[in-house]
């Protein structure tokens, strides 16, 4: 047969020059010729790349320095109406299953039956600002203020006497020899710390039993999302809550979280420079 080779090209697959994208955004977004077969899907792709950038931008926990991070449902939902689920009932069944005059198995259990632990908050302060003093944040329902505070988180940790200032001493080793190894952790103290402004490390939840503490801590985490942290792992979950709906364990942590920021709030900040240090 002769002539020119057949083409698998039709009519319908001509680019059609006049009929471009109408939004300066989305035509930026889109490398690829309109054919009119394709279109509306590459369209579509376009537009949702574009809400997606846009949701991230405008999202409370939204952070430049951090980059894009990810929060549970439970803890949007909160920030975003203002109204924190009422969890006591939960965290009371928590703290009664680890109590050493109820349990038989205490002793046996990990961390002993001693009610010495506590959880610990380590916050940014270039985020919070001296928050507390902030009258208008200290009297407001969740909203502005607590966004803020969680925003300002960037470790969650389960510890005794003196264990938050371990991370500090880790710090402080690094700064006088760089060579050493760091990890995310270190790295965002030193960030503080080079921008002339110190850490909050809150404390919260006292006179805990040890499981307890671990479940708390575990509960907060998957509330904040491991990725918003500079936390290496997920928490630990022990006891009854490890039968308990994922979901009831993120609201229990956005319940911990909020009365957190009360105990803040409180407390007022105060901040650890490299001379706070020994």
């Amino acid at each position: 047969m002769t002539g020119e080779p057949f083409s698998k090209r039709t009519q319908f697959d001509c680019p059609l020059p006049a009929r471009k994208a109408s939004n300066p955004e989305l035509r930026s977004q889109i490398h690829v010729p309109l054919l009119p077969s394709t279109r509306d899907v590459v369209l579509n792709q376009a537009r949702r790349r574009r809400i997606g950038t846009q949701s991230q931008k405008t999202h409370p926990r939204a952070r430049a320095h951090r980059g894009d991070v990810q929060i549970s449902m439970e803890l949007a939902r909160a920030l975003h109406s203002g109204t924190v689920p009422d969890c006591r009932a939960l965290d009371d069944a928590l703290a009664r299953e680890f109590d050493t005059s109820l349990s038989v198995f205490a002793k046996a259990r990990r961390g002993g039956q001693a009610k010495c632990c506590f959880n610990y908050l380590l916050l940014d302060s270039r985020v919070t600002k001296r928050l507390p003093n902030d009258l208008s944040a200290s009297c407001s329902p969740p909203g502005t203020g607590f966004a803020t505070f969680v925003g300002a988180i960037f470790y969650v940790g389960k510890g005794s006497r003196s264990r938050p200032y371990q991370h500090f001493i880790q710090a402080l080793d690094h700064l006088r020899c760089p060579r050493l190894k760091s990890n995310a952790k270190v790295k965002q103290i030193l960030a503080v710390w080079k921008a002339d402004c110190g850490v909050v490390s809150l404390h919260c939840f006292q006179s805990a039993a040890p499981l307890a503490a671990l479940t708390r801590e575990a509960c907060i985490i998957d509330a904040l999302g491991l990725s918003s942290l500079t936390n290496a792992k997920h928490g630990e979950v022990h006891g009854e809550a490890k039968h308990w709906k994922p979901a009831q364990r993120r609201n229990l942590g956005v319940h911990l979280l909020h009365r957190a920021f009360l105990i803040y709030l409180a407390e007022g900040e105060r901040q650890l420079r490299p001379w706070d240090i020994n």
